[in-house]
């Protein structure tokens, strides 16, 4: 594989700074994720075009298992805001995925 190769797995793959990391929360790939991180990506890196983060995305979508990883290798619940100020409890709420929400508030 590319990560046992020695490849930055925070290089960004678009012009807008998506990591493959933010690709694998997008999508849902939570054995990617744990690889991902494993091999050292930034839980915290955000997109470039918009702030967005790999927890924000995982919020977004729902992946309750994901965003647990995520908190547990580092990922800054609080701090993780788009640039228009959403956070990732925000989003998950507004999305109504209340169990990744209670994840959040518990995570402080």
């Amino acid at each position: 594989m590319l990560v046992e190769a020695g490849a930055d797995v925070n290089q960004a793959t678009t012009n807008n700074g998506v990591t493959p990391l933010y690709t694998a929360c997008w999508n849902g790939h939570n054995a990617m994720v744990r690889l991902l991180v494993e091999a050292g990506a930034d839980v915290n890196q955000a997109t470039t075009n918009n702030g967005v983060t790999p927890l924000y995305t995982a919020c977004w979508n729902g992946h309750n298992a994901m965003v647990r990883l995520l908190v547990e290798a580092g990922a800054h619940v609080n701090k993780a805001r788009t640039d228009n100020g959403a956070t990732p409890l925000c989003i998950a709420s507004e999305n109504g995925h209340y169990a990744v929400a209670r994840l959040l508030v518990e995570a402080g």
